[in-house]
């Protein structure tokens, strides 16, 4: 409880974070945000703001047990938090529009000729765009899940023009996170197997949206060598 406990306090602290986070969103995204799927207007708002102060905090080296170490985190939030917010501000615009583009085109699809891509596609997308997202990835995983959302767009915007093709490429991802979910069930959710986790993002940018991915190679057989390494290590058979 240390850690919301400590961000609730800071964030008393701050003066108008909602306001200053609206301040900062045009009018169109005010008004999509106000029918926004995920999470509710007040909900992405305190998400981003929550967000940004546990960034504070982090760089502050976590909660503080001392008023001293407190105030020293005060003074950090009220210098950290308003330009964060200004990073965050065009991201949720974008993560907005792009799940709200999303669920149409999907609607459309449910019971077609591509309903088992459209299935894989929403449990894609219910792991990266959830309630809290923003404060549950943090800040410096923003830019990438808003990255991975776009390719799910791109996906799904293409997905009838090579069914087979996008069926092939998605059993092949799905096969090596069964692989992955079957270490997280036996050994917990390491920070080996958690970074795993964004190995496993990347690789579904590179299958689905090539021109999104970072430079860098991504492939399953990669993967499944590093979960081999972490099993091996873990003495999981």
């Amino acid at each position: 409880a240390m850690w919301p406990g400590t961000r609730r306090l800071i964030r008393l602290q701050l003066p108008s974070p909602m306001r200053r986070f609206d301040s900062l969103l045009s009018n169109r995204t005010k008004l999509q945000l106000a029918t926004a799927p995920v999470q509710s207007k007040a909900q992405w708002y305190n998400d981003a703001i929550d967000c940004a102060i546990d960034g504070a905090i982090a760089d502050g080296g976590g909660p503080a047990w001392t008023r001293s170490g407190f105030d020293r985190l005060v003074e950090l939030a009220r210098e950290r938090v308003p330009p964060t917010l200004e990073t965050l501000a065009p991201m949720v615009a974008d993560m907005v529009e792009t799940v709200g583009a999303i669920g149409p085109v999907l609607d459309a699809l449910d019971g077609s000729s591509v309903d088992v891509s459209v299935r894989d596609i929403r449990a894609h997308l219910a792991r990266l765009a959830y309630p809290g997202v923003l404060t549950g990835v943090g800040i410096d995983r923003v830019e990438d899940v808003a990255r991975y959302l776009t390719a799910i767009r791109y996906r799904v915007e293409h997905l009838t023009e090579r069914p087979a093709r996008d069926l092939q490429l998605a059993a092949a991802c799905v096969d090596v996170e069964q692989r992955h979910r079957e270490l997280v069930a036996d050994l917990g959710l390491t920070d080996e197997l958690e970074s795993v986790t964004w190995m496993l993002e990347e690789l579904r940018v590179a299958s689905f949206a090539q021109h999104l991915k970072r430079p860098g190679k991504i492939s399953a057989t990669r993967i499944e060598r590093r979960l081999d390494q972490i099993a091996g290590t873990a003495g999981v058979a």
